[in-house]
């Protein structure tokens, strides 16, 4: 909302001045579209005229400029009451009423996701999720898409390590028939083979693309090392699985994997905007009230494993390396499993994070970056995931300073819990700076359903979001310093270098963390070299 009447009073000089263009576009007719046309797009001759700049002088607004300003409120987060049904087909409803704008925004999340293709084909999951607004029993993809136009609606279909999830953005009165071509998709879906091959062509051609990129071969490769190849979530980030299980798959996988997972007694439809339950429920009934598992005798239970203590958990560090001859950057990743998100100590783990690297003036970027400028950027996050989910650490740095940047990075991971721990002054700025931005934080409709999906995905309580910030408050030192005792395990790190390996392999071995593990950009052995190195 503020970029919109920003953008208009600098453009325009009238903030409100994007009723005007809704109106023009409202009252656009064929023949004023066709006229505009043909005056600018049409030959024509193109001219220019560059006029001078006018004499300007400095204006006096008597504004003090010796301080800077600060801002005088604190807002507080405020997340709308979360109502809860079930519809009789046994679909969970969670409804959280926002009436400021005549919009709806509903997501329907379906577990689990890509985790589910360890023991199958990778990939399955991710495009299962993608196809299912390529056609259904009543309407092609075209005709879906054009009759989702007519409303002014979107939809769009994802796929997380947890859950599938199919959104739907609508205006509240067009509700009713958007829903209907929303469950039309979630129920209905035929994963027509002309729109399979077109996709699964694409997806190949996705995967090339990421295995082109450092930093996209980096995050294929590193969750099966952290992890450990059987765990669930050793698949690539993206979701997108391998060339060979992609090309191996047909429409015929799709439909089991939806036969199998796709049940409205798992399912949760996650719904935020201007609508009451009184009025949401009845047209839920109507439009998904049919839905039934298509298969009985084959449950979809949850996925097994997600909690359990990884292969790669167990192991001490391990530096592995991927070529990228003649690079002129190194791309540094580094993870390992830590616990699943949990109610707590989040708000110590967030703390501590933003001071070793999730912001731009924490440790290891200010090191990097400002103090040594061997790189444009650092950082450390943690991924949210419903069992134990990844911290890691990323980078890119130049060639030459490879090595010198990973021991950089040890030891600002080691000195957080050793010789330069957390002070009072780093704990109190970073809880300020995740306070303050609480309080804009579910401001739009599809930040208020993300709580509600993480809900869902990861099993938080709505409570947990609304002590959020008071949790924050209360972060001390000595919880920062748990917290990372807890969290960053630099013993147990997974590393993963992609870059110049001729350059590279005499000094990362100089480090003395042990053997180097050559690897090819499929995250496998690669072939013995002998020359140069």
């Amino acid at each position: 909302k503020s970029d919109v009447l920003a953008r208009n009073a600098v453009l325009t000089g009238d903030p409100a001045y994007y009723k005007t263009l809704l109106r023009e576009t409202l009252g656009a007719t064929r023949t004023a579209v066709r006229d505009t046309a043909r005056a600018w797009l049409a030959d024509g001759a193109f001219v220019l005229e560059v006029e001078p700049f006018p004499a300007y002088r400095a204006a006096t607004n008597g504004m003090d400029r010796s301080a800077v300003p600060f801002p005088a409120l604190n807002p507080q987060p405020r997340l709308p009451a979360i109502q809860r049904a079930t519809l009789a087909n046994g679909m969970r409803v969670l409804l959280a009423e926002r009436h400021d704008m005549p919009l709806v925004q509903m997501t329907l999340l379906m577990p689990p996701g890509f985790a589910a293709d360890r023991g199958g084909a990778a990939g399955t999951a991710s495009l299962a999720a993608e196809m299912l607004d390529e056609g259904t029993r009543r309407r092609d993809a075209l005709a879906l898409s054009a009759e989702l136009e007519a409303l002014g609606a979107r939809l769009g279909t994802g796929c997380g390590p947890d859950a599938v999830a199919v959104t739907l953005n609508t205006l509240t009165r067009h509700m009713d028939k958007a829903v209907e071509l929303f469950a039309d998709v979630v129920v209905n879906p035929t994963f027509p083979e002309s729109e399979f091959k077109r996709l699964q062509q694409q997806r190949l051609a996705a995967i090339q693309r990421e295995k082109s990129e450092p930093n996209g071969v980096a995050l294929r490769v590193l969750p099966r090392l952290m992890f450990g190849e059987e765990h669930p979530y050793a698949a690539p980030l993206s979701g997108y699985g391998d060339e060979m299980g992609v090309a191996a798959l047909t429409r015929e996988d799709l439909e089991r994997f939806y036969a199998r997972w796709f049940r409205p007694e798992q399912a949760t439809l996650a719904v935020a905007g201007a609508v009451t339950l009184e009025r949401l429920l009845p047209v839920l009934e109507r439009r998904f009230g049919k839905w039934r598992a298509m298969s009985e005798s084959e449950s979809g239970l949850p996925v097994e494993g997600l909690d359990a203590t990884s292969s790669a958990a167990a192991r001490t560090s391990v530096l592995y390396m991927i070529d990228r001859p003649g690079a002129a950057q190194s791309v540094i990743v580094a993870g390992c499993p830590v616990r699943a998100k949990n109610e707590t100590d989040e708000a110590a783990i967030q703390a501590m994070n933003a001071i070793l690297g999730g912001t731009f003036t924490s440790r290891i970027n200010m090191n990097l970056r400002e103090d040594k400028h061997w790189s444009y950027g650092a950082r450390t996050s943690l991924l949210d995931m419903a069992g134990e989910r990844a911290f890691l650490c990323s980078t890119s740095v130049q060639t030459d300073k490879t090595a010198a940047a990973l021991r950089e990075l040890k030891q600002d991971m080691l000195g957080l819990q050793a010789d330069r721990p957390p002070t009072a002054a780093e704990v109190g700025k970073v809880v300020t700076d995740l306070t303050l931005r609480l309080g804009g934080q579910w401001e739009t409709l599809g930040a208020v359903g993300e709580v509600m999906q993480q809900m869902v995905r990861l099993g938080l309580s709505e409570n947990y979001f609304r002590g959020y910030a008071e949790a924050l408050r209360n972060v001390t030192v000595p919880d920062v310093q748990a917290a990372a005792a807890r969290v960053v395990r630099p013993e147990r790190l997974v590393w993963l270098v992609v870059g110049d390996r001729s350059r590279l392999r005499p000094e990362l071995e100089a480090l003395g963390w042990g053997p180097v593990t050559e690897l090819d950009v499929d995250g496998l052995p690669a072939p013995l070299q002998t020359k140069g190195l």
